[in-house]
């Protein structure tokens, strides 16, 4: 499929709304509806608003429809970002309003495989609409469906009885129009093999993949569940890597990326790809947690040839590039407790992963170093803040990226939440204040989201104001989703319009907000500022808003890859 398909299809959905009644639509930005913005923006007749916060925008889309009497659209994001719309929706049924709420999807193949932003949303709310329709994804041979859909979608949410229509919209990437583009093909399906959790028996196919094995690379994905029970599988996978010579990568969501138990090679989306293309590629990849959400390791998962990728999981098949040999339906720590640690191992090929891994470090050291106050400085700063025992809270988009390539690796053991499981940006303030809550009061609490992730749950300072404990919540304020900058969109529209739908820079808030909420706040402008304030102590919340320059990040990170892809190789 190809970015001019899509974009195709979507401007004939915005058409057909239009010649069926639709005058005003509200979107909230996000990538996997880049389409459906741009075809938005793209209808003269169409009064296009962007509001960040889902919720808003699907009040004011019926506030729209109350006044106009025709239906009001919604466009979002795939994941949780069309969850936000329920509360308008409802109201919406209620009061009879006509709304279409057009939540852009992913490919159907990547539903039940724990895919990044994926979940189930076909029938998203319920009974609560008067009919959910699935658009499907884009085929040149039904662009003729489409005008049939968006004008039954209409028919729906205004007869008989008005009210909301849900209508889910798949794309594939790339996302923009681009020219042309090739559609991949989905690789077998992967052999499912269970182990109890009692009495754990490691499947004999499993045995036999680990005992042959002389270039063992165990990767970490984010954890899901409890982030407070990682020790036991920190220390179960340190003695299995340890005593059978296995290299560990392991993402900052981990819980294993920090603590004592198992050392861990950092930053591995900056160097294992160079690694493996120059042939210190592994013989055997074993993968816990959920599926990195590093774009190079996606790349190397779905392309390791007849390398044996075995997958464990405690929930469901996380293989959403159904490139895996082997899945294995266990708990991690039990697995890494039964497997043998007798076996041949490459010493060599270990030393020259650590050689890697340490030059990239040196080279991500140099990135932030400086007096200038960046974002991947941001990131390193603040992790390095957390004292041993303590947690912190990264946000979605950059924060997250961030942190896991500049956030210094150490013996500390944090406690790293996150909220990967969708990836949404919405409640963060508010899953900070509960994190705070749950957390023992003793536990230092620090926090890194972004500023529209802070206006897109401002109404949350209320509640973290009210929560007993120390909480640091720092917000990177570089002037709106920077996010957009770093995806293919910012190179196929305009500098103007991808500040418009994309990056959205927020309002100068974040100081009234919290003198309103009763936080402490605290603008923070040079390096020196942000030591001292994350130096200080302080037995309630507080709001740190560090401005950074809105371009710098991606020159730095630009940069970056350009001396990653310079450095020297790494000699046998």
């Amino acid at each position: 499929m190809s970015g001019d398909l899509a974009f195709e299809w979507a401007r004939r959905l915005m058409h057909a709304l239009v010649e069926a009644g639709v005058r005003f639509a509200v979107a909230s930005p996000g990538s996997r509806s880049t389409p459906l913005v741009l075809a938005a923006a793209a209808e003269p007749r169409l009064c296009l608003d962007v509001i960040v916060d889902e919720r808003s925008a699907a009040v004011f889309a019926r506030g729209a429809a109350r006044v106009s009497g025709r239906p009001s659209a919604l466009l979002c994001t795939s994941g949780s970002a069309g969850a936000h719309y329920l509360p308008a929706l409802l109201e919406a049924e209620r009061a009879l309003l006509p709304l279409i709420a057009i939540t852009a999807d992913r490919p159907w193949e990547l539903e039940h495989l724990h895919a990044n932003q994926t979940l189930e949303q076909r029938h998203l709310f319920g009974n609560h609409v008067r009919q959910s329709l699935e658009l499907g994804e884009p085929d040149p041979a039904r662009l003729e469906y489409v005008s049939r859909i968006a004008a039954l979608a209409v028919q729906r949410a205004t007869s008989p009885v008005p009210g909301p229509v849900h209508l889910n919209a798949r794309f594939r990437k790339p996302l923009e129009p681009s020219g042309g583009g090739v559609e991949r093909t989905p690789g077998a399906i992967p052999r499912l093999e269970r182990a109890t959790s009692t009495g754990l028996s490691v499947p004999a196919s499993v045995n036999d993949v680990v005992a042959r094995a002389r270039r063992g690379l165990v990767v970490c994905g984010p954890r899901r569940g409890a982030a407070l029970g990682d020790a036991r599988l920190r220390q179960a996978l340190g003695r299995f890597a340890g005593t059978r010579g296995f290299a560990v990568v392991a993402e900052v969501t981990s819980g294993v990326a920090h603590g004592p138990e198992c050392p861990t090679l950092p930053a591995f989306d900056a160097w294992l790809p160079r690694a493996v293309a120059e042939g210190d590629g592994p013989d055997l990849v074993i993968e816990i947690g959920s599926p990195p959400t590093s774009s190079g390791w996606e790349k190397l998962a779905s392309g390791l040839g007849g390398t044996p990728r075995i997958v464990v999981s405690e929930d469901g098949l996380p293989d959403p590039w159904a490139a895996a040999t082997l899945i294995v339906e266990a708990n991690p720590a039990q697995l890494f407790e039964a497997l043998p640690s007798a076996g041949a191992s490459d010493s060599r090929w270990l030393g020259r992963l650590a050689a890697r891994a340490e030059q990239a470090a040196a080279l991500l050291s140099e990135a932030v170093a400086g007096a200038t106050l960046s974002e991947p400085a941001v990131a390193k700063r603040v992790f390095d803040a957390v004292p041993d025992g303590g947690a912190v809270f990264v946000g979605n988009s950059l924060p997250v990226r961030d942190a896991d390539w500049f956030a210094s690796r150490s013996s500390r053991a944090l406690t790293v939440l996150h909220q990967r499981g969708l990836a949404g940006i919405d409640g963060l303030i508010a899953g900070v204040a509960g994190a705070r809550r749950a957390l023992p009061p003793e536990t230092a609490l620090f926090a890194l989201i972004g500023d529209v992730s802070a206006l897109h749950d401002v109404g949350s300072l209320a509640v973290l104001a009210r929560v007993a404990g120390p909480v640091t919540l720092v917000v990177i304020d570089n002037g709106g989703g920077r996010i957009f900058s770093e995806l293919p969109v910012a190179s196929a529209v305009s500098a103007s319009t991808l500040e418009r739908l994309f990056s959205t820079p927020p309002p100068d808030f974040l100081a009234h907000a919290a003198r309103a909420f009763g936080v402490g706040y605290e603008r923070i402008e040079t390096r020196a500022q942000l030591d001292r304030a994350l130096d200080a102590a302080d037995p309630a919340a507080r709001v740190l808003q560090v401005v950074v320059p809105p371009g710098d990040g991606r020159a730095r990170r630009r940069s970056l890859r350009d001396a990653l892809t310079r450095a020297p190789a790494v000699s046998a």
